[in-house]
């Protein structure tokens, strides 16, 4: 659970700094909003899928790791990562249409938000996969 929300929290906060940036630099405004979060969520679910990847095959050499958490761990890191990587990037640019400061938006609110979903992704995933 801690890679996970780690990893979701991480990488949500840098897609908001990354979009706080780009709108304070005039690269992006609040109308690319769609182009914004599809690119951050294409972004974060290949970073997730390198990642939960990694953690399924080190369940063959860890034998501590039983194959079934390592496998719900490695279908969640996408989904946490597209999801987090999609908040992160899209919240700064609707606060900036709603003519609110987008800095407002800034990493400890969205990290809230992400580790807490993302541990609500996490479980009900387990809940289907391994059949808690």
């Amino acid at each position: 659970m801690p890679l996970l929300i780690g990893h979701g929290g991480n990488t949500g906060s840098q897609a908001n700094a990354t979009a706080i940036k780009a709108l304070a630099l005039g690269q992006v405004k609040p109308a690319d909003h769609a182009l914004v979060v599809r690119r951050e969520a294409l972004a974060g679910g290949a970073m997730g899928a390198v990642l939960g990847a990694t953690v399924y095959a080190a369940s063959f050499v860890w034998v501590s790791l039983p194959r079934a958490v390592a496998l719900t761990v490695a279908v969640s890191l996408p989904i946490v990562s597209m999801w987090s990587n999609a908040l992160g990037g899209g919240v700064p640019l609707a606060m900036a249409a709603a003519g609110f400061n987008p800095a407002v938006s800034s990493a400890p609110l969205v990290t809230t938000v992400i580790d807490a979903s993302g541990l609500a992704i996490y479980l009900s995933l387990a809940k289907v996969i391994m059949g808690i």
